[in-house]
């Protein structure tokens, strides 16, 4: 009884374990998926960025995973710290240090808290990518491990190997169970059979012993002329 009830202990714990590492990978995946460059791609209105520099030190650092939102540029403010891309494509996440007109259009000049300089390039509307909402310390370092081939191997091949083969085990048994259950059935079908044919053997000795009673008493009859 108490084997039986660490073994119960033990699959509660690896199932619980399988659960919390299949909920972790999946938040992992859903935001690893949205950790790119593709500007249309995003949830809720919400981007994540993993910091590949220490330009905004300190208010987050290399390695943090940082959330830009969706915002109408029209609000923004000095101060306020956007994600946008150069016009080479590089996707960054500095404070405006100033804004200013240029052809009749709202540019923005920007600047790392950590960097001497201001950026080279004034930043328009159509490349701010998001108002910066808020940052996970070091969450960027385990999604970039989650891409990896060890994290692949670590939080989905090996999660994914170990409820394939539990679930061989409890098909196994299932099949197992099933099986007896057929024996079990057909061996109280054939008792009940047997139990049958027994029945049929009593009758018909209580019908040959009835018969020969019969007979025995006409053969004792006399007859008178």
């Amino acid at each position: 009884m108490k084997n039986k009830k660490m073994l119960n202990i033990m699959k509660y714990t690896i199932k619980s374990l399988l659960i919390g590492v299949t909920v972790f990978s999946l938040i992992i995946v859903i935001i690893s998926l949205n950790t790119d460059r593709v500007q249309e791609r995003n949830l809720f209105g919400n981007r994540f960025f993993v910091v590949l520099s220490d330009s905004m030190v300190p208010i987050f650092e290399t390695g943090d995973l940082i959330i830009a939102k969706e915002v109408e540029t029209d609000t923004l403010q000095e101060g306020d710290i956007i994600t946008f891309h150069f016009t080479n494509g590089e996707v960054v996440t500095h404070k405006i240090y100033d804004i200013t007109t240029i052809d009749d259009k709202r540019a923005f000049i920007t600047k790392g808290d950590n960097n001497e300089e201001i950026d080279e390039q004034y930043i328009f509307a159509d490349q701010v990518i998001g108002k910066y909402s808020m940052k996970i310390p070091k969450l960027g370092l385990i999604i970039d491990f989650f891409k990896s081939t060890i994290g692949f191997i670590i939080f989905i091949a090996i999660p994914l190997f170990i409820v394939i083969v539990l679930n061989l085990i409890k098909i196994v048994r299932l099949v197992k169970t099933m099986r007896k259950e057929k024996l079990a059935e057909r061996i109280e079908l054939n008792e009940q059979l047997e139990a049958e044919r027994e029945r049929y053997r009593q009758m018909e000795q209580e019908l040959q012993s009835l018969k020969a009673k019969i007979e025995s008493g006409n053969s004792g009859e006399s007859v008178v002329i």
